[in-house]
């Protein structure tokens, strides 16, 4: 168990070992990644010995159950994978069914006021590698940005299939999320509408959290695959998306791994966005051009969860808060002072959108205002050239496989 940090080993020692062998069967730890315990959050990455599952790969997560909303919450993310996963995207990291059939399990360790639960599950390990954030050659690569659009697009269509007023609609809405930072958000009027009408062509359920920390890219197969799934959610289509352009953003502003200059380039985050809005509509077809505006107030929702949620977390730190997430948050206050984001714009050429009253005129008008929003991003990126940084912020490799275990979605333990 080399690979294990002190916390997990100890855990799985006081009898997680053996009750994971007993739902699920035999197993050995895998070697070649080392996976951290976070905020009462246990992972670690294993192989099946035997059985139907022999020789499939996974990632375990154990939750400590703090929260009497969490099993809950746990279980309605997994029945969501796993139904998307077996409704044909496989490159969703999702749960493989226990013995019993459940896709969460809950164990218990100690005896009596002593005693702590866990949620346990085992997810698909992802194909392909972590990617080398720090390289910043994700941002450049076509063939993995237009994957992020398209996969997002499979989520979504999905999404809009399921019925919000369900069991699914156990999990937090976006305003719920990371403790309700953004509960006291005055949202746009149309975007409050949608949210209040349910209207699923902008609203469902999303994945939450796809930064480019979340996934794993096989180069050679141009496959992407998806994990970490803990910020599963009910929210806007347009939240979710504005996530990876988010992350570019960010990465553009203060690079928590080095230099930022890299993303200066003129016209790229143009490129950037383009790349992920085709993605999306190869799946979805057309794109309105009245979704662009909304996209842009998603981003700004972006912006406003990461300043909330930080300033939060800073106000509230102790000495003996996670040391990484403190400097990480930091780093996010920080620069959010500096009042250097890229423009939003900039993501979204008007090109991209679809609409059959937007005629050549328009096109025209929209052309000039992205010339001159690359101009802007030329300027803006030689500014932001001179910032250093020094903080890194690592990911972590989840689950993906086969198509086995697969027969129904079945209903989790109440």
């Amino acid at each position: 168990m080399s690979s294990l940090d002190e916390a997990t080993k100890k855990l799985l020692s006081s009898g997680l070992e053996a009750f994971i062998i007993s739902a699920w069967g035999e197993f050995e730890i895998s070697e070649d990644v080392q996976l951290k315990t976070v905020q009462g959050k246990f992972y670690f990455a294993g192989v099946f010995r035997n059985g139907e599952l022999a020789s499939e790969r996974f990632v375990a997560r154990v939750h400590t159950l703090s929260d009497p909303k969490l099993w809950s919450r746990i279980s309605r993310e997994a029945v969501f994978c796993f139904g998307a996963h077996r409704s044909g995207i496989d490159q969703v990291c999702a749960p493989f069914r226990s013995q019993s059939g459940a896709l969460v399990e809950r164990y218990t360790s100690g005896d009596g006021d002593d005693h702590v639960e866990y949620a346990v599950l085992l997810m698909r390990r992802a194909h392909g590698s972590p990617l080398a954030l720090a390289s910043l050659s994700w941002a450049r690569d076509t063939p993995l940005i237009r994957s992020v659009g398209t996969l997002l697009a499979l989520l979504h269509r999905y999404s809009q299939s399921l019925a919000l007023d369900g069991s699914l609609a156990d999990l937090p809405s976006w305003r719920e999320n990371l403790g309700g930072c953004l509960g006291e958000y005055k949202l746009h009027p149309e975007d409050a509408v949608a949210e209040s009408e349910k209207d699923q062509s902008r609203y469902g359920i999303i994945h939450g959290d796809l930064n480019f920390s979340n996934v794993a890219w096989d180069n050679e197969q141009k496959r992407l695959d998806l994990f970490d799934w803990d910020q599963c959610q009910v929210g806007f289509y347009g939240f979710d998306l504005a996530q990876p352009l988010w992350g570019f953003a960010f990465f553009h502003l203060a690079n928590p791994l080095g230099d930022a200059s890299a993303l200066g380039e003129p016209g790229l985050a143009s490129s950037f966005g383009r790349t992920l809005l085709e993605g999306y509509k190869s799946v979805l077809g057309q794109l309105p051009v009245t979704l662009r505006p909304h996209l842009i107030r998603m981003l700004d929702l972006r912006k406003e969860q990461y300043a909330s949620y930080c300033s939060k977390f800073l106000a509230t730190a102790d000495e003996n808060a996670n040391a990484g997430m403190k400097a990480f948050c930091q780093l996010v206050v920080d620069s959010l002072a500096s009042d250097k984001l890229i423009p939003f714009e900039q993501f979204f050429p008007i090109d991209i959108f679809d609409d059959e009253s937007c005629n050549a005129t328009d096109l025209e008008e929209g052309k000039s205002q992205l010339e001159t929003q690359q101009k802007a991003e030329d300027e803006h990126g030689k500014d932001n050239a001179s910032l250093l940084v020094g903080h890194t912020k690592s990911g972590s490799t989840s689950s993906s496989s086969s198509q086995r275990n697969e027969e129904r979605a079945p209903e989790q333990n109440s």
